[in-house]
């Protein structure tokens, strides 16, 4: 089937014209160009074809509105969730206690303020059930060192008084 590449570059163009709305998580002017796009070089895809063999009205539709439902929903969502901040107050867990439930050489698991966390020793390698204290929070990711048991008794963790 004879196909024109300018139509085929423009269906190319349309799509990626689509990519700098994403940061912004909505609609403006590269998302309207695109569609335009798009459906200008849907429609000239196919230009010597006989009538029967060209793309009904109704697929191009289709198409174009598969594709903004896919950019605008799907991906930005996926976009934000990525970007996402810490959920509000992490940062109040720097300076808690936690213990850890894994061993961490140099990433593991530990529980701090009543949550499983993903942590990584900021020292050397923690073996599990050894208190932590935590140190810094790096998006997710709790930055711990051990706390020697002469540090421990008397000291309150989230998780309750810590046994000696």
């Amino acid at each position: 089937m004879p196909t024109s590449w300018a139509a085929l570059a423009l269906v190319v163009v349309g799509i990626l014209a689509f990519v700098p709305d994403l940061h912004s998580g909505g609609l403006g002017l590269p998302t309207a160009f695109g569609t335009v796009a798009l459906v200008a070089g849907s429609i000239l895809l196919f230009p010597h074809a006989s009538p029967a063999l060209r793309l009904p009205w109704w697929a191009i539709v289709s198409g174009v509105v598969g594709t903004l439902l896919f950019f605008i929903s799907i991906m930005t969502a996926a976009l934000r969730a990525r970007a996402a901040r810490p959920p509000a107050g992490i940062e109040g867990l720097v300076g808690s206690l936690g213990l850890a439930r894994t061993d961490l050489v140099p990433d593991g698991e530990v529980t701090a303020a009543g949550s499983l966390w993903r942590a990584r020793t900021l020292g050397p390698a923690i073996p599990e059930g050894t208190r932590v204290r935590v140190r810094s929070v790096a998006g997710l990711l709790l930055l711990v060192e051990g706390v020697a048991e002469e540090e421990a008794p008397g000291e309150v963790s989230p998780e309750g008084p810590v046994e000696a």
